[in-house]
């Protein structure tokens, strides 16, 4: 895990609220040693990853059930 979170430029954190009290911390990091371009499309794909994980939050909050896969 520490060899994890020490490869890749930082790229953005986040702390999930879990329900049942717990929590998750994210990491996002680009690739070790990527190009500009390779860092962008890693920072564009968490934003598209980060609010699906906010909604696990939002989930506890509000004690909704997950939604079922169709």
């Amino acid at each position: 895990m520490a060899e994890e979170l020490a490869a890749g430029q930082l790229l953005d954190t986040m702390v999930i609220r879990l329900p049942g009290g717990g929590q998750a911390v994210v990491v996002a990091r680009g690739k070790e040693g990527g190009s500009p371009e390779e860092i962008q499309a890693a920072l564009e794909a968490w934003r598209r990853a980060q609010p699906q994980l906010q909604e696990i939050e939002v989930r506890a909050e509000t004690d909704e059930p997950p939604e079922s896969a169709a």
